[in-house]
């Protein structure tokens, strides 16, 4: 298995430099031989690259991360947590990385996460931290 830092898979999902993008393109296309690996840190990364530097709208990046999920030839972290997140982000039109971070926190026994983030509140998970002050 080779895993993949954040660049290669901005560069991937972007394809938006033409020697890098390249690059990494053929990495995911000799995945028949060595099966990608990505960690959930690097979906949240990439996540937050495309949506806020590379301006990609988040259904589009949510939509990518399903097809990634559904591919044989990449492994991801947690499938089942990122499946998850995926959905109450497009569900709640929140940040994939809150809707990770509210599903890590649950499953470690938060009952809630505190959030500055008006968006992240509408997770299941998570609430204004001024609630707590």
């Amino acid at each position: 298995m080779l895993g993949v830092d954040t660049n290669v898979l901005v560069r991937f999902l972007a394809d938006d430099d033409q020697v890098q993008s390249g690059q990494a393109r053929i990495v995911f296309a000799q995945a028949a031989n060595q099966p990608i690996y990505l960690s959930m840190l690097v979906l949240a990364e990439a996540f937050t690259v495309m949506t806020k530097v590379k301006k990609f709208p988040a259904k589009a990046v949510l939509d990518s991360y399903r097809l990634l999920l559904r591919s044989p030839q990449v492994r991801v972290e947690r499938p089942d947590m990122v499946g998850a997140a995926i959905e109450d982000a497009g569900r709640t039109l929140a940040g994939f990385p809150d809707a990770l971070i509210a599903l890590q926190n649950a499953e470690a026994g938060c009952g809630i996460t505190a959030t500055f983030d008006v968006r992240a509140t509408r997770l299941e998970f998570m609430s204004a931290a001024k609630e707590y002050l």
